[in-house]
C-alpha cells in the first residue's frame, strides 16, 4: 500500500456499494482472499457488479450474510427466497442467506494479466473491446465459465489437493 492510500474498512465499503448497485449502478471492486480460487485471485483480479433481476444457480454474489458480514461467493443451491453459497476455494458450504441479502452479481471478472486494461466507460463500446481481450475480462455465466464451475464442483472432494498444489505453482510464479 503507497503513502497515499487511504485503508476503509471492508463494512463501510460494501455498505457504500450496495447503495449504488441498489441505484442501478454498476460497480468495480478489487477482490480479497482466497475464497474464490482458482476462479478469481483475491488482490490482483476485480469483479464488476450489477444488481441483477434474476440470481440463478451458478451466479457469484456479493451478499451480506448474517454471521459472516459480507461475502463474494457462489450460488450453490436456490430453495425458494433461501439461497446457499459457497467459495469456489472453499472446502465445504459455507452460507445461507436469503435474496434479499444479495446485493449485487458479479457480471465480469477483471483478470489481472498486467496489461492495466479497464472497461470502457461508454457501453456501447464495452461488448466490442470485451471480444478483443476474452482472456482479461470473463463473463462468469458465460456456457464455458458455468463448464468450469460445475466440473470444479464435481472436484471437491479432490479440491485440497488441486488448490494446494495451485497456490505452490500457479500463485508463487505469479501465473494464471
Amino acid at each position: 500500500m503507497s503513502e497515499n492510500s487511504i485503508r476503509i474498512p471492508n463494512e463501510l465499503l460494501l455498505s457504500e456499494i450496495g447503495k449504488l448497485l441498489a441505484q442501478g449502478k454498476r460497480c468495480s471492486l478489487r477482490t480479497k482472499g482466497s475464497s474464490m480460487l482458482p476462479f478469481i485471485r483475491g488482490e490482483r483480479d476485480s469483479v464488476v457488479l450489477e444488481a441483477l433481476p434474476e440470481i440463478l444457480v451458478g451466479d457469484i454474489v456479493l451478499a451480506k450474510v448474517p454471521g459472516h458480514g459480507y461475502v463474494l461467493h457462489r450460488v450453490m443451491r436456490i430453495e425458494g427466497e433461501r439461497l446457499f453459497l459457497m467459495g469456489d476455494g472453499n472446502l465445504r458450504y459455507g452460507e445461507e442467506c436469503n435474496l434479499s441479502d444479495v446485493l449485487g452479481s458479479v457480471v465480469w471478472i477483471e483478470k489481472d494479466c498486467g496489461g492495466g486494461l479497464k472497461l470502457p466507460e461508454n457501453p456501447e463500446e464495452e461488448e466490442e473491446f470485451r471480444k478483443a481481450h476474452p482472456r482479461v475480462f470473463l463473463d462468469p455465466r458465460s456456457p464455458g465459465q458455468l463448464r468450469k464451475a460445475r466440473l470444479w464442483r464435481l472436484l471437491k472432494p479432490f479440491r485440497r489437493l488441486i488448490l494446494a498444489v495451485y497456490r505452490r505453482t500457479m500463485l508463487a510464479a505469479g501465473n494464471s
